[in-house]
């Protein structure tokens, strides 16, 4: 839970292959990548560097999908009827496919 957590570090997504590091109160790290989408889309699309990211941390990788975002008048992104969903190790509790072509791997719910 978040009251778990004593530390957010949310720069990390600057040279890693996620974009939030949670450090929790019993020593144990949360990784955390961040999908967003506008509307109400239910799926994620992951890099080669974030899917293998994902196998190697597996129940300490999360995936946090942002959906039912909307622009406002001025082109920005409107928050505030945002859904978070949130999947540890996503690469077991969601369903994953291959896109063939260019590599990236799609999650579905």
């Amino acid at each position: 839970s978040k009251d778990d957590v004593i530390k957010v570090d949310p720069e990390v997504h600057k040279t890693e292959s996620y974009d939030i590091l949670s450090h929790l109160e019993d020593g144990r790290k949360r990784y955390i990548e961040v999908k967003g989408h506008i509307g109400l889309k239910a799926y994620a699309v992951l890099t080669p560097n974030e899917y293998e990211l994902a196998q190697m941390l597996g129940d300490d990788y999360y995936l946090h999908l942002v959906m039912n975002l909307h622009l406002d008048e001025y082109e920005e992104v409107d928050t505030t009827r945002a859904v978070l969903l949130e999947f540890r190790n996503p690469l077991k509790t969601m369903r994953v496919r291959d896109t063939g072509g260019e590599k990236r791997y799609i999650l579905f719910p």
